[in-house]
């Protein structure tokens, strides 16, 4: 129910693996730009312009990854 710890993380691109950047947010500082009781929540950024891009709160692989694939291609 908080927020990831660098060992979940670790344990989760083990299983499920990932070659994009990932930001942890041990202490929560995110937290307030959404509901904190709408977790978990998907963020991606421009890191040319730190934009929100696309913020999801629940979880959907299928529209994180389309969103992705949007963006990337």
């Amino acid at each position: 129910g908080g927020p990831v710890n660098k060992e979940f993380y670790d344990g989760w691109m083990a299983q499920y693996g990932g070659d994009y950047t990932t930001v942890l947010d041990p202490d929560f500082e995110l937290g307030i730009y959404f509901n904190v009781e709408a977790t978990p929540m998907n963020m991606l950024v421009d890191l040319e312009t730190m934009t929100i891009v696309w913020l999801e709160t629940g979880f959907s692989s299928a529209a994180l990854e389309a969103e992705l694939d949007d963006l990337l291609h």
